[in-house]
């Protein structure tokens, strides 16, 4: 039986999604405190590749992408 995904540390999803694809960017963010706050930021792939999902996440993000 698999481990629940809840009690998958951020790190080992990360390293699995990044054996999944050739480019990726993740970006996270929490609110630790109301004083702190926590930024998770992985790639993997070219330069030119995270440019490239960085666009399309803002594309994304401003309705502009197509389904």
């Amino acid at each position: 039986m698999s481990t629940p995904i809840e009690f998958v540390s951020t790190g080992e999803l990360l390293r699995e999604l990044k054996s999944r694809f050739d480019e990726m960017l993740f970006v996270g963010f929490q609110a630790t405190t109301p004083n702190n706050d926590s930024y998770t930021v992985t790639a993997k792939g070219s330069m030119h590749g995270t440019m490239g999902l960085i666009m399309m996440a803002q594309r994304a993000t401003e309705g502009e992408h197509d389904e």
